[in-house]
């Protein structure tokens, strides 16, 4: 089987970034016969680039004789897309469509009916756009708090659904959850093309029972979407110590927290934040977003490392209470707060706990696992485009 992974990436190195990352190198190794097409945002810079990004969000011509040329010099028997957003947009999808090649799309976010890609306005879950004109999100300036540019990504949602682009030029989609895939429904996504499949994390090496754990870990982008401000008021009283790993537009807030119990480490390797896991007594995600699955989770259950987390999305299905983490309200710093000082309150719980953890990532989110789901969805969508486009022959 020969494969053609696409990917737009960030800006920043973000968890889709690795996710692709992670599927080309697991691929890879198992004998599949995989290339690349990957674009960059860093040449978004200055008001002529962004302008010219903006008005190509919606579909973009050059990136559709692109990916074209890119299919006629690999031929790849399928072609999966993790990111189009901006500069490759959804025309890329009709670029694989008329070459008849089946294509799958990972939605890592929820960008083809939110601006702002994560379902979350004013601190609060928000589904307007979901069923609704995605052109509320102009009105309440959704995307990186403009009109322009949320006007530019409404326009690309508002255009793609008239064309019924999701319907006619994907083959499948994979959905991170469950919780994920049920708002694709609602969206409008034809539900027989959403499968489940979450992302894995390499095994760091099981961690060792008899390691003395301490402390909690924060892990991620420091952001209010993220939760950092509810810990950051939660740790004014604390006597827990807390370590923080990450960036983002909170860093300045969580390097000048008042609170002898918190310690600010920045960015860390991978490496680095494997070996905070297993040092640690819990992973701390206090997320109030919907989240489509944080690879975060798996690495903390990968390294043995229980989760205390917002009971929200497709958290409330990674999370089993005092199986493997505990689950508080989302935005309630009084409710974080009393999860985590019960949690810390048995210490030996906590060892019963952190085997599950390891067992919860043996059991759904190991490589050999993950390539099993990986191949499965690819052989059937492939099989299933034979029925449409018969001219197909493809070995898999």
């Amino acid at each position: 089987m020969k494969l053609l992974l696409v990917h737009n990436q960030y800006q920043q190195h973000g968890g889709e970034d690795s996710v692709f990352e992670a599927e080309v190198r697991l691929l890879s190794a198992a004998g599949y016969a995989v290339s690349t097409y990957v674009v960059t945002n860093d040449s978004i810079d200055g008001y002529a680039a962004y302008l010219r990004t903006a008005l190509e969000t919606p579909y973009s011509r050059r990136a559709y004789d692109a990916i074209t040329a890119k299919i006629r010099e690999e031929r790849p028997d399928l072609v999966h897309v993790h990111n189009f957003f901006p500069k490759l947009s959804p025309s890329i999808f009709d670029a694989c469509r008329d070459a008849r090649i089946p294509v799958v799309f990972t939605l890592h976010n929820f960008r083809i009916t939110c601006a702002n890609a994560i379902l979350l306005r004013n601190a609060q879950p928000c589904t307007l756009c979901v069923t609704g004109s995605p052109y509320w999100s102009v009105l309440y300036k959704c995307y990186r708090d403009s009109f322009f540019g949320s006007f530019a990504v409404a326009n690309m949602i508002a255009l793609h659904r008239r064309r019924r682009t999701w319907e006619k030029s994907v083959n499948s989609f994979i959905a991170l959850s469950a919780f994920a895939r049920s708002k694709f429904i609602d969206a409008g996504l034809p539900a027989a093309k959403i499968k489940v499949k979450p992302n894995f994390v390499f095994d760091p090496s099981p961690p060792n029972r008899l390691a003395q754990r301490e402390g909690a870990l924060f892990v991620g982008r420091l952001s209010h979407e993220k939760g950092i401000d509810i810990i950051l008021d939660a740790w004014r009283s604390a006597n827990i110590p807390l370590a923080v790993v990450g960036d983002g537009p909170w860093s300045e807030a969580v390097r000048a927290a008042q609170s002898p119990m918190l310690s600010y480490l920045g960015p860390r390797s991978p490496d680095e934040i494997f070996n905070l896991m297993k040092r640690s007594r819990f992973l701390l995600v206090p997320s109030i977003s919907y989240e489509g699955f944080p690879r975060v989770v798996a690495e903390a259950f990968a390294s043995g490392l229980p989760v205390l987390a917002s009971r929200i999305g497709s958290l409330e299905e990674l999370i089993k209470d005092n199986y493997n983490g505990y689950l508080f309200r989302p935005g309630d710093p009084i409710d974080f707060m009393r999860v985590v000082s019960d949690a810390f309150a048995i210490p030996n719980q906590s060892n019963d706990l952190s085997h599950n953890a390891r067992r919860t990532y043996e059991q759904y989110f190991t490589p050999d696992k993950n390539l099993h789901q990986l191949i499965d969805i690819y052989r059937g969508t492939i099989e299933d485009a034979q029925n449409y486009w018969p001219e197909i022959k493809h070995d898999s």
